[in-house]
C-alpha cells in the first residue's frame, strides 16, 4: 500500500532458498498500560484511570502509525505475483550506455537492490529501501545498451535474480498489508475498550460520590457520639496511667523476683536431691523393716515353741536360783583362786621359757666340747626332756582347768562381771 514508511530488507544467501527476513509482529503493549476495566464494582482512582487511558491512546497511536518494514514477516507466500513495470529511474540504472558498454550506475538512496551493488555486481548484503509511492516494483530484464550488442548472460542472470527477489519482496509487502488490516481491527477493539473504560470511570465516579455522601453522614453521626467516646477515652487514659505506674513498680521489682526465682530453683534442686536421698534411705529402711519383720516372725515362732518349755522350766529355774546363787558365791571364790593359779601359771611358763632358753645356750656351749664331756651332755639332755614333760603336763592341767571353768560358767548362766579380765584371757 502507498503512503507507508521506507522499509529495510536484509538479504541472506539466495542459494539457501531466498533471503532471510525477520518477523513482523505488532509491538506488544507495555506492562501496566492499556485498557483496564474494574471488576467487582470497585471504583478506580482518577490517576489510575487517566494513566490507563493515556497508555491505551499511546498504544493505539503506535499501532496506527506507519509500520516500517523490518526486513520480512517470516512467512513465504505461495501466490505468484505478476511483475509490475519498473520506474524510469530503475530502467536507466539497468540499461547500458552507447557503444555496447553498460553505463555506470549511480547509487540512488531511494532505491537499493538486495544482492546487487551500485555497479550491477552481486554483493554480500545490500539493503533495499522503499521505492516510488512506497510500493516495491519488479524489474524486468532489459536489453543491452545503445550500441545494440547482445546482453551478457551473467548480467541477464543477475537481473533475473534481482527480479525474483523484488517479486518476493512484493509478496511480503502484501503480507504486511494483511497484518496492517489485522492491526486496524485490533485498534478498533482497543477503542471500544477505551469507551468501556470511560463508562466504567463514570460509574466509579458515581459510586465515589455516593461513598463520600455516606462518609459525610457517618461523620455527622460520629460527631454526636464523640462526647461519650471522649469521656470513655479519658477514663481509659486514667486507667492506663494507673496501670503504667503499677507496671513501673513491677519492673522495679523484677530484680527481686529474679533473685527469688533463682532461690526457688536452687531450693527445688536441693529438695529433689533430698527427695532422692530420702527415697534411698526409705528403701533401705523398708529392706531392714522386712528383715526385722522376718526375724520377729521367726522369734515369735520360736517363742511360741519354747513358751511351753519356759513355763515348765521356770519352776525348776526358780528352785535352782538359790542353788545357783550359792554356787555363784563358790564360783567367785573359785575364780579368785583360779585367778591366782593363772598368775602363778603364767609366771611358771615365763620361768620355764627362760630356763629353756638358758638350757639351749648351755646345749650350744656344750656341743663344742662333746668329745670331752659326753656323759654330762647326756645328763643335760635328760634334764631337758624332763623339764619339757613337766611343762606339757602343766599346760594340760591349765587347759583342763579352763574347760572346767567354761562348763561351770555355762551352767551358771554366764561368767560373773570382771571374770574374763581377772583370768587374763
Amino acid at each position: 500500500g502507498g503512503g507507508e514508511g521506507e522499509g529495510e530488507v536484509e538479504g541472506g544467501d539466495t542459494a539457501a532458498g531466498g533471503p532471510d527476513f525477520g518477523d513482523s509482529a505488532p509491538p506488544p503493549a507495555e506492562s501496566g498500560e492499556g485498557a483496564s476495566v474494574t471488576e467487582g464494582g470497585g471504583a478506580p482512582s482518577d490517576a489510575f484511570h487517566e494513566e490507563s487511558v493515556a497508555g491505551s491512546s499511546q498504544f493505539i497511536d503506535s499501532v496506527a502509525a506507519p509500520t516500517p518494514d523490518p526486513g520480512g514477516v517470516g512467512r513465504q507466500s505461495g501466490e505468484s505475483v505478476p511483475p509490475e513495470a519498473p520506474s524510469p529511474e530503475l530502467q536507466e540504472q539497468f540499461q547500458g550506455g552507447g557503444g555496447g558498454e553498460e553505463a555506470p550506475v549511480e547509487e540512488d538512496p531511494a532505491v537499493q537492490v538486495e544482492g546487487v551493488s551500485a555497479t550491477g555486481l552481486p554483493s554480500e548484503e545490500v539493503p533495499v529501501q522503499g521505492s516510488q509511492g512506497g510500493d516495491v516494483v519488479a524489474l524486468e530484464p532489459v536489453a543491452g545498451g545503445g550500441g545494440g550488442g547482445a546482453a551478457d548472460p551473467a548480467e541477464e542472470q543477475r537481473r533475473m535474480e534481482v527480479g525474483t527477489r523484488l517479486r518476493e519482496m512484493q509478496a511480503r509487502q502484501s503480507l504486511l498489508e494483511e497484518d496492517r488490516d489485522a492491526l486496524e481491527v485490533q485498534v478498533q477493539e482497543l477503542r471500544i475498550k477505551v469507551d468501556m473504560e470511560a463508562q466504567a470511570r463514570q460509574s466509579a465516579e458515581a459510586a465515589r460520590e455516593s461513598a463520600e455522601e455516606e462518609l459525610r453522614y457517618r461523620s455527622r453521626v460520629q460527631g454526636q457520639t464523640d462526647g461519650r467516646t471522649q469521656k470513655i477515652i479519658n477514663d481509659l487514659q486514667v486507667t492506663v496511667d494507673e496501670l503504667q505506674a503499677q507496671l513501673s513498680d513491677v519492673q522495679s521489682q523484677e530484680g527481686l523476683v529474679a533473685e527469688l526465682r533463682e532461690r526457688v530453683e536452687r531450693t527445688e534442686r536441693e529438695m529433689r536431691d533430698k527427695s532422692a536421698q530420702f527415697a534411698h534411705v526409705k528403701a533401705e529402711l523398708e529392706n531392714r523393716l522386712m528383715q526385722q519383720q522376718s526375724l520377729a516372725a521367726k522369734n515369735r515362732q520360736y517363742l511360741e515353741g519354747v513358751g511351753r518349755r519356759k513355763m515348765v522350766a521356770s519352776n525348776a529355774l526358780q528352785n535352782a536360783v538359790g542353788e545357783l546363787r550359792g554356787k555363784r558365791r563358790e564360783a567367785e571364790e573359785m575364780s579368785a583362786g583360779l585367778e591366782g593359779l593363772m598368775r602363778r601359771m603364767d609366771q611358771f611358763v615365763q620361768e620355764e621359757a627362760a630356763r629353756i632358753k638358758s638350757l639351749t645356750d648351755i646345749k650350744d656351749s656344750v656341743g663344742a666340747m662333746r668329745g670331752s664331756g659326753g656323759g654330762a651332755l647326756s645328763a643335760l639332755e635328760d634334764l631337758e626332756v624332763q623339764l619339757r614333760a613337766e611343762r606339757d603336763g602343766a599346760v594340760q592341767d591349765y587347759n583342763a582347768q579352763r574347760r572346767l571353768e567354761d562348763e561351770l560358767l555355762g551352767h551358771m548362766g554366764g561368767p560373773p562381771p570382771g571374770f574374763g579380765a581377772g583370768m587374763g584371757g
